[in-house]
């Protein structure tokens, strides 16, 4: 219920341009609102928003999707367009590890029987002037292993 009210507020802001949330928490649920609406206009479809690990609740993966028969592991970050770290910069090796240990566990819990999945990334920069266009970055199947 909650999430209907979240999107279709998210898609005013989106339309207008004129206020973007201000908490990190807000901020990062637009974010991943932005990555969805970019991910199926590429044709991708959603199949669990914000899935959580029901043995340990910290292993989070923003966005579980199907692109025709691969399955697709994304992480979303969001940030204003003028921060010092670029989203693609803050993924450090923790995160790295932390997606690969929940991406596993979805697969053991019964996430279905996938041949082939990989890890994409989104990153989203939202501007700091009012009436600035919203950019986003696709990566596609990302290296999370170790440089």
């Amino acid at each position: 219920m909650f999430r209907i009210f979240d999107d279709l507020f998210f898609a005013y802001v989106f339309m207008s341009n004129c206020y973007f949330p201000r908490s990190s928490k807000r901020r990062g649920e637009f974010g991943e609102w932005v990555a969805l609406k970019l991910l199926k206009k590429k044709g991708f479809r959603c199949i669990h928003r914000n899935w959580r690990s029901r043995k340990d609740r910290r292993m989070e993966i923003d966005l579980v999707c199907l692109d025709y028969d691969t399955l697709v592991f994304v992480e979303v970050r969001s940030r204003s367009e003028d921060s010092r770290v670029n989203g693609w910069h803050s993924l450090d090796l923790k995160k790295r590890k932390s997606m690969k240990k929940a991406a596993r566990s979805f697969l053991s819990e019964g996430g279905g029987c996938y041949d082939n999945y990989r890890y994409d990334f989104v990153e989203v920069d939202l501007p700091i002037k009012r009436g600035s266009k919203i950019t986003s970055y696709h990566h596609e199947n990302i290296a999370i292993f170790n440089r």
